[in-house]
C-alpha cells in the first residue's frame, strides 16, 4: 500500500511541475518582449529551479520535493510583487492557486506556514504601500491586503477541506485495492496449495511436473523423479483419535517431509495421506537415500494430546524421462510403484518397472470381472477329502474355490480371494461356494450319511450382523442338517475377536453347524482358543507337526494340544500330508483324521463320488 502511496505522490508532484513550469516559461518570454526584464529573470529563474523537484522525488525525499515546488513558486511570487506593484501586481492573482497546489502536495506545517507566510507579505505590502516606503502610493493599500488576506484564508479552509477528503477517499481507495489485490492472492494461493498443510496441491504438481518436462528437453537438469508417499494405517489413527487428531498428525508428518527435502524440491499433498515429491537432478542411489530418510522420518512418534502416535509410509518412485512423460503416466506409475510397497509388508520403498504394471492391469482386470464370472459360473468347486486315517475312508471334504477364466485359464485362489475382499465381493463369491457346496454334500450322504463339507471363511465375515442369517438360508434351502456344514477360521481371525465376532460364534453353535480351527501351528498356536471356544476339531497345519520332532518346545506343544483335545472331546484334523513318513508321524501323535495328496488330491465332485462308490 505504501508502494502505491509513493507512486501516486510521485505522479501527482511531476504533473504539477510540468502545469507551472509551461507558463513560467511563457510569461518568461512574454516579459522579455515587453520588456520586463526583472520579472522575466524571476521567472525563469524560478522555471530552472523547480527542475530539482522530480529529482528529489525519484529519490523519495517527498517533504524535501514538495518544499522545494511551495518555496520556490512562494519565493518567485514574493519577489515579483516587491519589485513592481505590491498587491497590485498580476502574481497576486496566483496565490490561491499556489495554497491549492500546497494543500494538494504539502505537508501540515508547510501549509499552515505558506499561509501565514503569504499573509504577512500582502499585509506588510500594504502597511509599506500606505506609508510610502515602496511602490506607487494608493488609497487604502492595508486594507485591500486585508481583503486579500481573508480571502486567502477561506481559500485555505476549502482547499484544506477538499484536500483533506481527497486524501481520504485515496485512502480508502488504496486500502480497497490492496484488500482486492491480497484477497486474489489469496485465491491463487489456495487454488495451489492445500487448505489444512499449506503444501502445493494436485494442480500445483501437475503445473510444476510440466516445468520438469521443459526443463529435460532443454537439457537444463539431467534428470527428475516423481515420488509417491502414502501413510500406513493413517486411517486408523482418525478413526480411533478423531479426525482434529489426524489433522494435527498428518500435517506434523507433511512437515516431516518437507524437513527432509532440498529448497529445490516440492513436496506437494493430492488427498488424504497421499502426497507427491517432486526433486531434480539426483541419481538412483540419491533418490533410494532420499527414499530411506523419508521411511526414517515418518516412523519418528509424535505426541498429541498426550497420545503418543506413530505410523510408517510406503514409498513408489518414477524417473524421469525414462519412466514418464506425462504426469498421468508418472502418477498412475509411481503409485502402482507405492502399492508393491504396501503389498511387499510396508514401510518400504520400490522404483517402478514395467513388470510392476502389467501385474496391476491383471488385477484390475480380474477384479473388475469377478461379479460377471459369479453369474457365468467361471467359478466352481473342487473337494479336498477328509480321511479317517486308520480306515482310509473319506468321512468330509474340505471346499476349495476354483476360477476357470476364458481368457487367462485358471485364476489362484490366492490371487482372486483378496481380490473379491478388496471390492466387496467376497459375500457374493461365498454365498456361491456355500450353495456348490451343499449341492454336493447332499449328493455325496447319499452313499456316505454323515460326510460333511467344509467352508473357509473370509476376514470379518463373522463380524456382520447379517452372517448367520445368511448360512441358515442357504442350508435351509439345500433342505440338508446344519451338521452336514463345518466353517473353518484361521487362527489370525480369533485375535481381532469383539462381540459381534463371538456372538455369531454361539448362533452358528447352538445351531449345530460346527467351527474348525483352521492353520494352527502357523500363527500364535495359543492354546486358551481350545479351553474358551467351542471347536469341534483343530486343523493342524503340515508344518507344525514336521518341525515337532525338530523342535523339542514345538513337540512338547503338539502332545500338549492331542492331549487337551482329548480332555475336550476336540478333534484334530492333520493337514497337508504328502508322504509316508509323514503320515506315519501324524499316527504316532494320535491324530484320527486328514487330509493331503498323499490320501486324495483335490477332485470334482464326480470324481469324488466315484471314489466313494468305488470305497464302498
Amino acid at each position: 500500500m505504501q508502494t502505491n502511496v509513493n507512486h501516486i505522490f510521485r505522479r501527482r508532484l511531476t504533473q504539477l511541475v510540468v502545469i507551472a513550469e509551461v507558463p513560467l516559461l511563457l510569461l518568461g518570454i512574454k516579459a522579455i518582449y515587453e520588456p520586463a526584464y526583472i520579472d522575466a529573470w524571476i521567472l525563469l529563474v524560478g522555471a530552472v529551479l523547480l527542475l530539482v523537484v522530480p529529482w528529489f522525488t525519484y529519490q523519495q525525499r517527498h517533504k524535501l520535493a514538495s518544499g522545494c515546488f511551495i518555496g520556490i513558486l512562494s519565493l518567485m511570487m514574493v519577489a515579483m510583487q516587491w519589485s513592481t506593484g505590491g498587491i497590485r501586481d498580476n502574481s497576486v492573482m496566483a496565490l490561491p492557486g499556489l495554497l491549492i497546489f500546497a494543500s494538494m502536495i504539502g505537508f501540515n506545517s508547510l501549509y499552515n506556514s505558506l499561509l501565514v507566510f503569504l499573509i504577512c507579505n500582502l499585509l506588510l505590502m500594504g502597511i509599506a504601500a500606505d506609508s510610502g516606503w515602496v511602490f506607487d502610493p494608493s488609497s487604502n493599500s492595508f486594507s485591500n491586503a486585508f481583503n486579500i488576506s481573508i480571502i486567502l484564508v477561506i481559500t485555505a479552509i476549502a482547499a484544506k477541506i477538499l484536500a483533506r477528503d481527497n486524501i481520504n477517499l485515496v485512502a480508502l481507495l488504496n486500502q480497497q485495492v490492496e484488500e482486492v489485490r491480497r484477497a486474489k492472492e489469496d485465491v491463487e494461493f489456495r487454488a495451489l496449495h492445500d487448505n489444512l498443510t499449506n503444501l502445493p496441491n494436485r494442480q500445483f504438481a501437475e503445473e510444476h511436473f510440466d516445468v520438469l518436462q521443459h526443463r529435460l528437453s532443454r537439457g537444463m537438469i539431467a534428470n527428475a523423479a516423481v515420488i509417491y508417499v502414502d501413510f500406513d494405517e493413517f486411517k486408523d489413527i482418525n478413526d480411533t483419535q478423531g479426525h482434529a487428531v489426524g489433522d494435527r498428525f498428518l500435517t506434523a508428518k507433511a512437515q516431516a517431509l518437507v524437513d527432509c527435502t532440498r529448497v529445490t524440491d516440492q513436496v506437494c499433498r493430492i488427498g488424504g495421506d497421499e502426497f507427491l515429491i517432486l526433486v531434480e537432478d539426483l541419481e538412483e542411489l540419491q533418490l533410494a537415500q532420499l527414499a530411506q530418510k523419508l521411511l526414517q522420518h515418518a516412523m519418528r512418534e509424535i505426541q498429541i494430546d498426550g497420545n503418543l502416535l506413530h505410523c510408517t509410509c510406503s514409498i513408489g518412485i518414477v524417473c524421469l524421462p525414462k519412466d514418464a512423460e506425462t504426469y498421468e503416466d508418472a502418477v498412475k506409475r509411481a503409485d502402482i510403484a507405492m502399492y508393491r510397497s504396501k503389498r511387499d509388508g510396508k514401510n518400504r520403498f520400490h522404483f517402478y518397472d514395467r513388470s510392476m504394471e502389467l501385474i496391476v492391469n491383471r488385477r484390475y482386470q480380474l477384479q473388475s470381472q469377478i461379479m460377471s464370472a459369479i453369474l457365468d459360473e467361471q467359478f466352481y468347486i473342487v473337494l479336498q477329502p477328509i480321511v479317517h486315517l486308520e480306515s482310509r475312508n473319506i468321512v468330509g471334504a474340505e471346499v476349495l474355490a476354483r476360477w476357470a477364466h476364458p481368457e487367462l485359464g485358471e485364476i489362484s485362489p490366492a490371487e482372486f480371494i483378496p481380490l473379491a475382499e478388496s471390492n466387496g465381493l467376497i459375500d457374493e463369491l461365498w454365498i456361491f461356494v456355500m450353495h456348490h457346496a451343499l449341492e454336493a454334500a447332499r449328493l455325496l450322504r447319499q452313499l456316505e450319511p454323515e460326510f460333511y463339507v467344509t467352508v473357509n471363511i473370509a476376514p470379518n465375515q463373522l463380524k456382520s450382523p447379517g452372517f448367520f442369517d445368511q448360512c441358515e438360508h442357504v442350508i435351509r434351502e439345500s433342505q440338508l442338517p446344519f451338521s452336514a456344514l463345518k466353517l473353518e477360521i484361521t487362527e489370525s481371525e480369533m485375535i481381532e475377536r469383539d462381540t459381534e465376532f463371538d456372538a455369531t460364534l454361539d448362533q452358528l453353535h447352538q445351531n449345530n453347524i460346527g467351527l474348525l480351527l483352521d492353520d494352527f501351528g502357523t500363527g500364535y498356536s495359543n492354546l486358551g482358543h481350545l479351553q474358551k471356544m467351542l471347536f469341534e476339531a483343530i486343523k493342524v497345519d503340515r508344518l507344525f507337526i514336521n518341525h515337532c520332532h525338530l523342535n523339542e518346545d514345538t513337540g512338547a506343544l503338539l502332545r500338549a494340544i492331542v492331549a487337551m483335545s482329548g480332555e475336550l472331546n476336540v478333534g484334530l484334523i492333520a493337514e497337508g500330508i504328502e508322504t509316508e513318513d509323514e503320515l506315519a508321524r501324524v499316527q504316532e501323535l494320535g491324530i484320527l483324521k486328514g487330509q493331503g495328496y498323499l490320501l486324495a488330491r483335490p477332485m470334482l465332485v464326480n470324481d469324488l463320488k466315484q471314489a466313494l462308490q468305488t470305497a464302498a
